[in-house]
């Protein structure tokens, strides 16, 4: 009998084993992800920006204190993006993003008034805005909410449309005074319309704005002066880096860099010819057009081996 039932017990044990292999699902390993290296959204930045910074020029009220990227502000901005934050005591701060272009003079207007700091701009731009593609209807709409405070706090983190909104709420008799005069100039200048920023600056009797204003335009009138006197050194400091990107990659990339290598020809006799006609714009054509084919090159060499961060680096190097 006890043999019967060691057998019985072996028999159990036997199909149990069996059953577990059946049922037995090896450990899979984990779904790896495409790499992704720190290097492969890296686009070549402007050469040599300091010498195309845009000049500021500030009318900063007292009680303001005016900060850009963390620190206070210089005579002038290198191009592109600057996060901008102005503060005063008990007022909304103004803060958001300020574009600025090559070359092309800023000035920033700053002033504590109605519950919130407002900077009035020109010749920049504001990068965290929402974009204005319909024209700005302020018609006034009697019965609509709003008044100066609004406006202001809404100019202050440069909301145009709540800012619009408010303003049609205003009588147009109320809109001539100075306050709701420069708040419309900061409105205009933050939905791009220069022309009607300057017809509401005119109706300002503010000695420092229109001397800072007329400084500003006056270093406008030299920007071509300023991009003439350091077009050579751009263009060298790009053919500088064309040269390091196709040294170290036209062996392994034949194809885009000798498509390169023919537009660059191109673009360095266009440049020779407008440097010596003294055509800023010529020069400053070529080198766009120069520095936008080289980014399309690095590009290409990316699009290669987005795996592989060596590779990536390799080019970002290169830069």
């Amino acid at each position: 009998m006890r043999w019967l039932i060691a057998l019985a017990t072996v028999i159990a044990l036997s199909l149990a084993a069996a059953l577990a292999l059946r049922t037995f699902k090896p450990a899979q390993p984990e779904a790896v992800g495409p790499v992704s290296c720190p290097d492969a959204t890296l686009r070549p930045t402007a050469v040599l920006p300091q010498t195309a910074a845009a000049p500021l020029q500030l009318v900063v009220e007292p009680s303001v204190v005016l900060i850009i990227d963390g620190a206070e502000p210089g005579s002038s901005l290198l191009e592109g993006e600057h996060t901008l934050l102005a503060t005063s005591r008990g007022q909304k701060p103004a803060k958001w993003k300020l574009h600025v272009d090559a070359f092309n003079p800023v000035l920033l207007e700053v002033r504590a008034s109605s519950g919130a700091v407002t900077v009035l701009m020109v010749g920049g731009r504001c990068a965290s805005c929402a974009a204005a593609v319909t024209d700005l209807d302020l018609k006034y709409r009697p019965g609509t909410l709003g008044d100066l405070s609004g406006v202001a706090k809404a100019l202050a983190e440069g909301d145009w449309l709540e800012a619009g909104h408010m303003m049609r709420g205003i009588a147009p008799s109320e809109r001539e005074a100075p306050e709701p005069t420069r708040l419309l100039a900061v409105l205009y200048a933050f939905v791009g319309r220069p022309t009607l920023v300057r017809e509401q600056l005119a109706a300002l009797d503010d000695e420092a704005l229109r001397e800072a204003l007329t400084r500003r335009d006056a270093l406008e009138e030299l920007k071509p002066v300023r991009q003439l006197q350091t077009a050579t050194a751009r263009w060298n400091a790009t053919t500088e880096r064309f040269q390091r990107v196709t040294d170290r990659f036209v062996a392994e990339a034949p194809q885009p860099l000798t498509v390169l290598t023919r537009k660059f020809g191109e673009l360095s006799t266009g440049f020779g010819s407008a440097q010596e006609a003294k055509d800023a714009i010529g020069c400053e054509a070529a080198l766009e057009a120069a520095n936008a084919a080289l980014g399309e090159s690095i590009l290409s060499l990316r699009a290669m081996r987005p795996a592989d961060c060596a590779w990536q680096r390799r080019i970002t190097e290169a830069f």
